[in-house]
C-alpha cells in the first residue's frame, strides 16, 4: 500500500488492523465500530483525484520501488517502477476495475471505453496535452502539441490553436502531423457519436469543428465556453492519438462507414442525425 495522501499514513492504517486492536476484539459492537473506522480511513484514499476519477489503491511487491501515483483514474505510471538489485525484472500487473481483475488488454484501441484497456492505453498513446507532474495545481503540459493559444470566437466558445510537436513518428513509422490529428477527431466525434457516446464530457458536447491551418497547426473550435476543456483533452479516453495505419483503410478511412469506435457499439444512430455511424474498430 503506497502513496497515501497526507495526513493519512500507511503505518497508521496497519496499526489500526493490528491483532490487539481488532482481531482479538470480542465485543461485536466495538469490533464493528473499529472495522468501520478502518474502512473509512482506507476509503478516504479513494477520493477524487487531482483530475477526474477516483484513486484506485495500489498494492506493490516489496521488490519494487519508485512508484508514483497518477493524476487520474486508471493512471498507473509503471515506467517509474524500479526492481530491487538482484531481483527479477519481470513485472506482472493485475489492474482491477469494475468487476475485478483483467487478464488481457483487449484491442489496444485508444478510442474505446473498455476499462481493461484504459491502463495499457495510457502507457502507449498520447494526447495533444497532458496532466503533468504539477497537475494537482491545474497545470496542463505539452504532449503531442508543443504549444497552444486559446482565444474567444464568434460562436459562443473558444478557439484552441495547437502547434504540433515536430519530428514525432508513431511506432509503425507514420508521421505525426495535423492530418493525423484531424483524422482522430473525425472518428471520435463523428456525427451521432459526439453527443450519444461522448456527451458525458465537454469535449463531446461543445466541440463545434476542427481543421488544419497547415501541416503542424491544428485548430479546434467550441460553441460554448467550457473551462476544463484542455484538462479533458488529457483524459486517457477517448481522444488519444492513434496512427493512421491503425484505421481500417488508413488515412482514407470513412468515419461514417468504418469508424474506429468499439465494435460492440454496432451502428450508432439518432433521429437528430441523418447519417449513421458504423463502428469497425481498428
Amino acid at each position: 500500500m503506497v502513496n497515501f495522501a497526507p495526513p493519512s499514513r500507511r503505518e497508521k492504517l496497519l496499526g489500526m488492523v493490528k491483532v490487539k486492536n481488532v482481531l482479538q476484539q470480542e465485543n461485536a459492537q466495538v469490533l464493528n465500530k473499529k472495522w468501520e473506522d478502518i474502512h473509512k480511513y482506507y476509503h478516504e484514499q479513494a477520493i477524487m483525484m487531482p483530475f477526474y476519477g477516483k484513486r484506485i489503491p495500489t498494492l506493490l511487491n516489496r521488490r519494487l520501488t519508485g512508484y508514483q501515483a497518477g493524476f487520474q483514474q486508471f493512471d498507473y505510471p509503471v515506467h517509474h517502477l524500479v526492481p530491487n538489485v538482484g531481483t527479477s525484472t519481470t513485472v506482472t500487473i493485475d489492474p482491477g476495475a469494475r468487476t475485478g481483475l483483467f487478464e488481457t488488454v483487449g484491442t489496444l484501441n485508444a478510442h474505446v471505453y473498455g476499462p481493461n484497456e484504459f491502463f495499457s492505453n495510457n502507457w502507449i498513446y498520447e494526447g495533444l496535452v497532458a496532466y503533468g507532474k504539477n497537475g494537482k495545481n491545474g497545470k496542463i503540459e505539452p504532449s503531442l502539441a508543443s504549444a497552444w493559444d486559446v482565444t474567444p470566437n464568434d460562436i459562443g466558445g473558444d478557439t484552441y490553436t495547437f502547434q504540433l510537436r515536430q519530428g514525432v513518428k508513431f511506432h509503425d513509422g507514420e508521421d505525426w502531423n495535423c492530418a493525423v490529428a484531424k483524422l482522430n477527431l473525425d472518428h471520435v466525434l463523428a456525427g451521432v457519436l459526439a453527443n450519444e457516446k461522448h456527451g458525458w464530457y465537454g469535449v463531446g458536447k461543445y466541440t463545434q469543428d476542427w481543421y488544419c491551418n497547415n501541416e503542424m497547426e491544428f485548430v479546434i473550435r467550441t460553441n460554448f465556453k467550457h473551462g476544463p476543456y484542455l484538462q479533458e483533452l488529457t483524459l486517457i479516453r477517448p481522444i488519444r492519438m492513434i496512427s493512421p495505419k491503425a484505421f481500417m483503410n488508413g488515412n482514407a478511412t470513412d468515419p461514417a462507414t468504418s469508424n474506429s469506435c468499439q465494435l460492440d457499439w454496432g451502428t450508432a444512430s439518432h433521429t437528430d442525425y441523418q447519417e449513421e455511424v458504423n463502428c469497425a474498430g481498428i
